[in-house]
Order: structure tokens, then C-alpha cells, then sequence
């Protein structure tokens, strides 16, 4: 999973590069580059589970007040059609897929066992507490 998260942060880093030439890039760049830098932290095998939960959360919300807009997308097809002023709820759905991704991603690390690592001064559980079992003579 580590290697995976090495080329999401790759492609992710991608996806904030691209936006930069978008209208409103500020949004989309940031999401986009923190999704890469915390998919980067956990190839590094770093905690990102809160990072990573609070990213998943934002995409959330964020999709949330773009599905009224993309619902107007009369084909699924169309979302592969070429930009027009006309239409802009196929940018507004490709926008859509862009957090889908960032969330289905970011909740997956959330919710991996690896998303936390032991620090290194915790003591590791005591073992459990056995009475003496009486012995007979």
C-alpha cells in the first residue's frame, strides 16, 4: 500500500499542477497538494489519520454542493465532452470525479490499520493479570 500511495501522491501532485492555469486554482490546488503530501507521509510511514480524515471530510462537504449542478449532466458520457461556456456542468462534474478520488483516497488511508504508527517511547500493553492456579498435593 505504501507503493501505492507513492504513485497517488505522484498523480495527485499532478491533478494541483493542472489547476494552476484553472480560474480558480486556490481551492483545488490545495486539496489536490494536500491529498499528494499526505499520501507522501504515509509511504514515509507517518501518522495521517487525522490528516487524512479531516481531508476526506472537506472533499465531502465540498462534492455535496456540487451534486445539484452535475445531476444536470444528461449523459455520463458528456463529462469526457469538450469544455463549453454552455455547459458548465461538465466542468462542474469533472470537479466532482477530481474529489470523489481525493475522498475515496484520503478515507481509505483514514481507515487503514496503518494509518497511525506506535510512538516510540509507549510501552507496549501489560500482559493480562492471572491468578495463581491452586496446585494439588
Amino acid at each position: 500500500m505504501r507503493a501505492l500511495a507513492a504513485v497517488l501522491a505522484l498523480a495527485l501532485f499532478g491533478f494541483a499542477a493542472v489547476q494552476l492555469n484553472d480560474p480558480d486554482p486556490l481551492g483545488w490546488t490545495a486539496i489536490y497538494a494536500s491529498a499528494a503530501l499526505v499520501s507522501l507521509a504515509f509511504a514515509a510511514r507517518r501518522t495521517v489519520r487525522p490528516y487524512a480524515g479531516a481531508l476526506a471530510s472537506i472533499a465531502l462537504v465540498w462534492a455535496l454542493t456540487l451534486v445539484p449542478e452535475a445531476l444536470q449532466l444528461a449523459r455520463l458520457a458528456d463529462v469526457t465532452a469538450r469544455m463549453d461556456i454552455m455547459r458548465p456542468e461538465i466542468e462542474i462534474a469533472r470537479e466532482l470525479g477530481g474529489l470523489t478520488i481525493v475522498l475515496v483516497w484520503m478515507a481509505t488511508l483514514a481507515l487503514s490499520p496503518r494509518a497511525t504508527r506506535p510512538s516510540s517511547t509507549a510501552r507496549p500493553p501489560a500482559p493480562p493479570h492471572r491468578a495463581p492456579t491452586p496446585t494439588r498435593s
